[in-house]
């Protein structure tokens, strides 16, 4: 037996036995593939000897619904160890929302597996597609919106009542002094 035969077998029998959850996102209520998609993933399920622990489904959802937190909610609960989807846009309609999400399961310890591709590998595909640089230009222009925000008048920017000449500000001292300039005059 070559290394590379050898190596494949002794990974699939790591993962064989894994708790698995399956999850689809339909955007039609009356999808006809949706029975032959299920049929798919749960009999991938069995090829890779998981035992299944859970199906949620949302419909018409574009970005996750009820099936999405159901999902999330059990893998918060530690209720799974492999989340088995379809295609990565069955997580989200963005590329890099479905990379949140896989971030934030791997993160718990769940992998991600799918019919045809295996196991996802979220490390790899987070430094391909730079998702690190992603949410710091995301915090960026959060900040960048609460500065515009403050400045165009929805708020009071934090250091509108700091001085150069103290920590406390009183608007009262002022009007005496202005007050009492004018009188000079």
């Amino acid at each position: 037996m070559n290394q590379n035969t050898q190596c494949s077998t002794t990974a699939a029998s790591q993962d064989a036995g894994k708790r698995a959850w399956i999850y689809i996102r339909i955007p039609h209520n009356h999808e006809p593939r949706f029975d032959s998609l299920e049929k798919d993933l749960r009999a991938y399920a069995g090829e890779q000897e998981f035992s299944l622990m859970g199906f949620s489904i949302d419909f018409n959802s574009r970005n996750g619904g009820r099936g999405m937190a159901q999902m999330l909610q059990a893998a918060k609960e530690d209720a799974f160890d492999v989340l088995l989807i379809r295609s990565l846009d069955q997580l989200n309609t963005t590329l890099l929302m479905s990379l949140d999400i896989m971030t934030c399961l791997d993160n718990q310890g769940i992998q991600i597996w799918s019919p045809g591709r295996g196991r996802y590998d979220v490390k790899k595909m987070s430094a391909a597609y730079d998702l690190d640089k992603y949410l710091d230009d995301l915090e960026d222009r959060r900040y960048a919106r609460e500065l515009r925000e403050c400045y165009m008048g929805d708020c009071e920017p934090d250091d509108y009542d700091d001085d150069d000449y103290g920590d406390d500000y009183h608007p009262e001292a002022w009007e005496t002094a202005m007050i009492r300039d004018a009188e000079r005059r």
